[in-house]
């Protein structure tokens, strides 16, 4: 498992497998499968370059649930006030 410390390091995210949607990719000359969001940003780039509409759509409604799921499960809220 990689701490956050050694990951602070290096030059790629720490995974932490949020949203399970994999890519194969190449870190440190290995090949590895990894989350879209533990990918860098040119990773994430390439992924969606493959990807038509309906695969972007899916991707973007995939990572908001994921994100919403977060967000409740801990009481995450940006918002500063109540309404």
């Amino acid at each position: 498992m990689i701490n956050i410390e050694q990951a602070a390091n290096k030059k790629y995210p720490v995974p932490r497998e949020l949203d399970g949607v994999y890519s194969r990719v190449i870190r440190d000359g290995k090949p590895v499968n990894r989350c879209f969001s533990d990918l860098t940003s040119e990773e994430q780039e390439r992924f969606m370059q493959n990807l038509d509409k309906n695969g972007l759509m899916t991707l973007c409604k995939h990572i908001t649930e994921v994100m919403r799921n977060i967000a409740d499960e801990f009481d995450i809220s940006c918002k500063e006030t109540e309404e």
